[in-house]
């Protein structure tokens, strides 16, 4: 089953994604998932999702901000750019060293990728891992062949909340939220 570790939009930002998506002239998909960051995702046996919690539990950090940049193509998807703090890549990098060894090691040959990425997603589950963690709010998908400009792409610029929780949800069916952590204050 495919699991998410992430950081939720706040509700304020999540309106003005909504807005945004009203912009585009070609057809947009818009992800099931409400609009968030992706610290990590992995396939996990749903034997294993009460060992994927107490990893995460573990997880001592404290709040961080998270500052949104500019709007870009990445690859069939638009995306916002989060110009993750420090501590969004220490989190990144926490869970996916201490929850690669519960990965479900079947699912990760659906990749389509080579070389270094290769052998990152081998490692860690997923090719969007450690030196290529690009974080990001998806806005929607687009088909990539469509030849188009990201229409107003500073729309989000400057944007920025503190995060105090991140989240566990997988998708079964529909996505779900497991849990939240919450971060310490400063």
């Amino acid at each position: 089953m495919i699991y998410c570790v992430h950081v939720d939009v706040p509700e304020r930002l999540c309106s003005k994604i909504e807005k945004y998506r009203e912009r585009f002239s070609h057809p947009i998909e818009i992800p099931s998932m409400l609009p968030h960051v992706t610290v990590m995702a992995g396939w996990f046996k749903a034997q294993n999702e009460s060992r994927v919690v107490s990893v995460l539990e573990q997880a001592c950090y404290d709040r961080f901000a998270i500052q949104l940049g500019g709007v870009d193509r990445f690859d069939e998807n638009v995306v916002v750019r989060a110009n993750g703090s420090r501590e969004l890549v220490m989190l990144h990098y926490y869970a996916i060293q201490s929850l690669k060894g519960l990965l479900n090691r079947k699912e990760v040959s659906k990749y389509n990728v080579r070389g270094l990425q290769a052998e990152i997603a081998r490692e860690y589950g997923s090719p969007f891992c450690a030196g290529f963690y690009e974080p990001h709010v998806t806005v929607g998908r687009i088909d990539p062949k469509e030849v188009f400009e990201v229409p107003a792409q500073n729309y989000f610029r400057g944007n920025s909340w503190t995060v105090d929780r991140f989240c566990l949800s997988k998708k079964d069916g529909e996505w779900t939220k497991v849990k939240e952590f919450l971060l310490k204050k400063e």
